[in-house]
C-alpha cells in the first residue's frame, strides 16, 4: 500500500513541467524549510548525528540494504530527472522508504519527511545543492551550515 501509492504519486507528476514552476502557486516558499524541519525531527528522533539533510537516505538510516532505482517508474521519471542527481536521489530515497515500510509499517510515517520535496517537484519545482545550501531554482536558498541546529525546535509552516 505504501509503495503503491507513493509510485502513483511520483508518476502522476506533470512531469512536463518540471523545471518551468507555475508562478502562481502560494505555500511553496515554505516547502524547502518544511522539509529540513522534518529532517531534522527524523534525525532528532532517532537520536543520531545528522549528514547533510539532501543525502540522507532514511530507509538505509533504518537498516533497509536492499538498493534501489527508479526502474519501477514511468520511462519520462528517470529520464527528466537523469543529471538531476538531488531530484533524483530524493524519489529513490522516498520510493526506497515507502517500500520498506510495506515490511515495517512503523517506519511509515517517515515517508512524510520527503513529502515537501515531492511536492515542489509536483508543481514544477527544481531543486539542488549549491552555495552549501537547498537551492530551489526560481524560489529561494536555504544554507545549511547548522542546519540542523536550526531547524530541529523550529515549529511547522502554517
Amino acid at each position: 500500500m505504501y509503495f503503491e501509492n507513493a509510485l502513483n504519486k511520483i508518476n502522476h507528476i506533470n512531469w512536463e513541467k518540471f523545471g518551468n514552476p507555475d508562478a502562481e502557486l502560494t505555500k511553496v516558499e515554505y516547502l524547502g524549510y518544511e522539509y529540513l524541519r522534518r529532517m531534522a525531527a527524523f534525525y532528532s528522533q532517532q537520536s543520531i548525528s545528522p549528514i547533510l539533510p539532501l543525502i540522507t537516505n532514511i530507509a538505509e538510516i533504518l537498516g533497509d540494504t536492499e538498493k534501489f532505482s527508479l526502474d519501477c517508474c514511468k520511462v519520462e521519471v528517470p529520464e527528466r530527472v537523469k543529471g538531476q542527481w538531488i531530484p533524483k536521489c530524493t524519489l529513490e530515497f522516498y520510493l526506497q522508504l515507502a517500500r520498506f515500510s510495506e515490511k515495517n509499517p512503523n517506519v511509515a510515517h517517515y515517508i512524510s519527511v520527503y513529502d515537501p520535496l515531492i511536492q515542489l517537484l509536483e508543481n514544477g519545482y527544481n531543486f539542488t545543492y549549491k552555495e552549501r545550501g537547498l537551492y530551489i531554482f526560481d524560489l529561494s536558498l536555504y544554507p545549511l551550515s547548522n542546519w540542523y541546529e536550526n531547524y530541529v525546535q523550529a515549529p511547522p509552516m502554517p
